[in-house]
């Protein structure tokens, strides 16, 4: 169980739209991440009915703040604690598009990888930027000084 109190992101994850397969995710245990819940959540707020409507969205959960953002094929989510700033949450995820959208690793681009890609089946590399990112947006004062 992810808990409500640690600030930070604790989980990203990366759905492909099409199918809801969740191609790649990860739990930032310094957070308090836990990836069972973490997909469990992914699972129902982005099989919900409501949620086709909105390409870009915050649910407040138990553990915290489930927020995410698409694009024309994927949904880029994270969880965060309750009281972590909603544009830092953004921003994060805002980057992870970016740097997904504009990757290459081993000569693939993660695009192309993750339309085929099976559950959980992206790189080691994913990680890597999944890792840097949630660690860079566990202090949201460390990335937004109005929040200092």
């Amino acid at each position: 169980m992810m808990s409500s109190t640690r600030g930070g992101v604790k989980f990203v994850a990366i759905v492909r739209r099409l199918d809801g397969v969740i191609v790649a995710s990860y739990a930032h245990k310094p957070e308090g991440g836990d990836a069972k819940t973490g997909e469990a959540l992914v699972n129902q707020v982005i099989t919900s009915p409501g949620t086709a409507q909105y390409s870009r969205l915050t649910v407040t959960v138990p553990s915290g703040a489930f927020h995410y953002d698409t694009s024309a094929c994927f949904s880029y989510c994270c969880v965060a604690g309750a009281n972590y700033p909603q544009r830092l949450a953004f921003k994060c995820l805002t980057e992870l598009m970016r740097k997904l959208s504009e990757s290459t690793a081993g000569g693939a681009r993660f695009i192309d990888a993750a339309h085929k890609a099976d559950v959980g089946g992206l790189s080691r590399w994913t990680r890597e930027v999944c890792t840097e990112l949630c660690s860079r947006y566990a202090d949201a004062a460390s990335v937004d000084k109005a929040t200092a």
